[in-house]
């Protein structure tokens, strides 16, 4: 399918004409009920009519416009065929169709490449095959555009590393010129962390390395594998090839295969060949146990995955995912069943991890 550049898609915006449509549709039922319980019948009559012009003017006027080239995308919302929002997007989202589910596919709807947020359904709502046939459209411009559109230079734009990138030598790149790894010449710090000399940095690779990325976006530091030992911010050492890996949108990394043995953290002893996560206080926040512990009354066996959270509200949470099937007096909780522990006092704000003090709140 071929679709000339620049492309523009507009129409009827389905899902909140029908909306403005029940909303000034439902003003003049209201107002036709009055009448007609004031005995004024004509009135009411006149008031049906009248109500069917801004009724047409609410659906056939909530309209949208999309517009495809190698700038990006644009998209233009219209309520009485007045524009009242336009937002820009960059040319790596991915259209699909919108799905809820309450009320089914609903429209048309992009996604951004570092995020699952949509732009809300525009669009075609009650016709599946234009929903498909316009993600199709989209599909080929956004082609097009992005072919038009100029290859980035050979550089690492990561606002993480801080002006440090001239110490970084890219060694692989995708075929639309998006940087995937690059190796370090030096000591790279990232908050209270410093990378080795040597050490590998890989950018760009959430939803794999052939994703196209705008040219025009900063580089994403996906992960870190170190050359050499490696000291964490709360005093552990990881070993020579551990990754690390930082968790878009969240204050958190993890470590894969950086211990090779098990290792105590806030007095438990955690499974260390599998990944551990902490918070960037070096506070660890999700790891497997390497041996059975009691919360709250519950022997929670081993191989279980133990998940902090704090909550500025209701203080401490611990979720707790079973590695199998535990018998608790009268209750029985079946393997990978999630648990939810809190405090028995729950206090704004305070982070405790005093095991004693949490008992089951939820089971999932």
């Amino acid at each position: 399918m071929t679709v000339e550049i620049p492309a523009k898609f507009r129409g009827v915006d389905e899902y909140r004409a029908e909306w403005n449509a029940m909303i000034v549709g439902g003003f003049f039922l209201c107002i036709e009920f009055i009448l007609w319980c004031a005995g004024e019948v004509r009135f009411a009559l006149v008031a049906v009519a009248v109500g069917v012009v801004p009724i047409l003017l609410a659906w056939f006027g909530t309209r949208y416009r999309c517009t495809v080239d190698p700038e990006g995308v644009t998209l233009t919302r219209y309520a009485l065929f007045l524009p009242i929002r336009r937002r820009k997007l960059w040319l790596d989202v991915e259209p699909t169709v919108y799905w809820c589910w309450e009320e089914g596919e609903l429209g048309v709807s992009f996604s951004t490449v570092d995020s699952a947020k949509e732009t809300g359904p525009l669009g075609p709502k009650f016709c599946q095959t234009s929903q498909d046939a316009m993600v199709e459209e989209l599909k080929s411009a956004l082609s097009q555009a992005r072919a038009a559109t100029p290859r980035r230079a050979r550089q690492v734009r990561c606002p993480d590393l801080d002006g440090q990138t001239d110490q970084l030598e890219i060694q692989r790149w995708n075929p639309m010129g998006c940087n995937l790894m690059a190796r370090s010449h030096g000591v790279i710090d990232i908050g209270e962390m410093s990378f080795p000399t040597g050490s590998k940095f890989y950018f760009n690779t959430t939803h794999g390395e052939e994703q196209f990325r705008d040219p025009r976006r900063e580089d994403k530091l996906c992960s870190v594998v170190c050359s050499d030992h490696m000291d964490l911010p709360n005093g552990l050492t990881i070993q020579p090839e551990a990754r690390v890996r930082f968790l878009q949108g969240s204050e958190q990394y993890t470590v894969e295969e950086g211990f090779g043995e098990d290792i105590q953290l806030d007095n438990i002893w955690a499974d260390g060949t599998t990944p551990v996560s902490f918070d960037l206080k070096g506070r660890a926040t999700s790891y497997r146990l390497a041996s059975p512990i009691t919360i709250g009354g519950v022997l929670v066996p081993a191989g279980s995955l133990m998940s902090w959270l704090h909550k500025r509200v209701n203080g401490t949470c611990l979720h707790v995912i079973l590695s199998e099937d535990v018998e608790c007096g009268d209750e029985f909780y079946e393997a990978d069943r999630l648990l939810s522990f809190r405090p028995r006092v729950a206090v704004l704000g305070l982070a405790t991890r005093d095991l004693d003090s949490l008992v089951v709140a939820t089971q999932y």
